[in-house]
């Protein structure tokens, strides 16, 4: 493969996961159930020439306009359902937050996995930014009986996604690079890891009198 980035600058954003279903709350004297696992991140390649090579690159050029790109996000856990009415009635627990997607950019490829890179540069900026972890689910509530039903913990955050970035490569798998530069500025950021859920609120007692 032979060619000359164009005169625009290169920029991709990966899909964010989808959030988790809420758990449904539960019927009388059930456990609520568990809230669902939030969607995969969409994971980014991209580079001046390639964004993910499985080839040869030879005499080609990226100089023109930065190269930027930002992994999905990770899908935040869904909230867990509330106990039924009675002492059985437990509440769901949160959902599975996922991580980050992983990000792979390069002035001249994102992500190697060919035979040889040859005579090729780039003069433009790179910036790659992995995807933030999604946040934990509040946990259920617990419900209201003659001696309260406990709430239940929160689910954690998901980490963040890694940030492989590079002037030539982003990250190399594969092969050799030759005779091969980057004079661009290189900035790799990770994401940040999700947030946790909180606790759920547990049910009040009832009171009576004799």
């Amino acid at each position: 493969v032979s060619a000359t980035g164009g005169n625009s600058g290169d920029a991709g954003t990966g899909g964010a996961g989808g959030a988790g279903a809420t758990g449904a709350n539960a019927l009388f004297g059930l456990a609520g159930t568990a809230g669902g696992t939030g969607g995969a991140a969409g994971i980014l390649y991209i580079g001046g020439v390639a964004g993910n090579n499985t080839q040869s690159i030879i005499n080609s050029s990226h100089s023109v306009g930065a190269i930027t790109g930002t992994s999905g996000a990770g899908g935040a856990a869904g909230v867990g359902g509330a106990g039924g009415a009675w002492t059985g009635g437990t509440a769901g627990a949160g959902g599975v937050a996922t991580a980050g997607a992983i990000i792979y950019a390069g002035g001249i490829v994102g992500h190697n996995t060919g035979t040889t890179i040859l005579n090729s540069f780039n003069t433009a900026d790179i910036f790659g930014t992995s995807g933030v972890g999604g946040a934990g689910a509040n946990g259920g509530n617990g419900y209201a009986t003659s001696t309260g039903v406990a709430g239940v913990a929160g689910t954690v955050g998901a980490a963040g996604g890694a940030a492989y970035v590079g002037g030539v490569l982003g990250y190399q798998n594969n092969g050799e690079v030759q005779g091969s530069y980057s004079t661009g500025t290189t900035t790799a950021t990770g994401g940040a890891g999700g947030a946790g859920g909180n606790g759920g609120t547990g049910g009040a007692g009832t009171t009576s009198t004799g």
